[in-house]
């Protein structure tokens, strides 16, 4: 994972704050059973994904209003290209919200992706047979 933050700008209200990232990795699954199955094999997927995030500040406390000590207006996304379950942008929208300098209120709206396990995926399905014993069955036949 690699990020930066820094400052856009300077706004009357605050700092215009700016986060961006980015990350890369690889997942593998191998699975390998031996007889009487004898099922094998692997299977790997590539995730690259980007993120962001800008800070708008629009109450600070130069306005002085009561109860708002800082309004904070936070959109951010992040977006991910898997090899296998293809691209899908996740937005989040949050209000940070200090009414004093002793407490911090924040809310936020967000949707999430994640793709399905590998094994989950790719793991062959095993149809085994298990002897069922029928104990009331076989008491009855022995009385």
């Amino acid at each position: 994972v690699v990020s930066a933050r820094g400052p856009l700008a300077a706004l009357p209200t605050g700092t215009l704050e700016l986060i961006a990232g980015a990350e890369w990795r690889d997942e593998r699954v191998r699975y390998d059973q031996g007889p009487p199955l004898d099922i094998s094999g692997s299977n790997q997927r590539s995730v690259v994904a980007a993120f962001g995030e800008l800070r708008i500040p629009v109450v600070s406390e130069a306005a002085e209003i009561p109860a708002v000590r800082d309004l904070v207006v936070v959109p951010s996304g992040r977006l991910d290209e898997c090899s296998d379950a293809g691209r899908v942008f996740n937005p989040e929208y949050a209000l940070i919200w200090r009414p004093t300098a002793a407490l911090t209120l924040r809310t936020s709206l967000a949707e999430s992706f994640r793709p399905p396990p590998l094994f989950d995926l790719y793991m062959p399905h095993i149809d085994a047979r298990i002897p069922r014993l029928n104990l009331l069955h076989n008491l009855v036949h022995h009385l």
